[in-house]
């Protein structure tokens, strides 16, 4: 699942992780999310900073029992932060630039 407030990002998201074959979906609230995490089963979840939001995306996938959690987001100062929550961080910069790809987001998560 693919959590983004921004719909250009959601939807290049959801559309590079489709393209790898992924089972993609994607919602853009930390609210929708954490419903969608309730009523479905979802094995990863990448998420946007939405603005401090992605401690409840979080917190509700973990509660889910999915550990695969990316928070992709360009706010270097999270990077300690999304770790001490237990999610990886990504450089949303590299990902823009092709630094870092798709499938190094999903090999991260494996």
């Amino acid at each position: 699942m693919v959590v983004e407030d921004t719909p250009s990002w959601l939807e290049m998201h959801v559309r590079n992780l489709k393209g790898l074959g992924a089972n993609a979906s994607g919602v853009d609230s930390a609210q929708e999310a954490m419903e969608a995490i309730k009523d479905s089963n979802f094995t990863h979840v990448l998420s946007d900073g939405l603005e401090g939001g992605y401690k409840d995306v979080v917190s509700a996938a973990q509660s889910a029992g999915i550990t695969n959690i990316l928070v992709v987001t360009d706010d270097f100062g999270l990077k300690r932060e999304v770790a001490e929550v237990g999610a990886r961080y990504v450089d949303k910069g590299k990902l823009v630039s092709g630094k870092t790809s798709y499938e190094e987001l999903i090999a991260l998560n494996e």
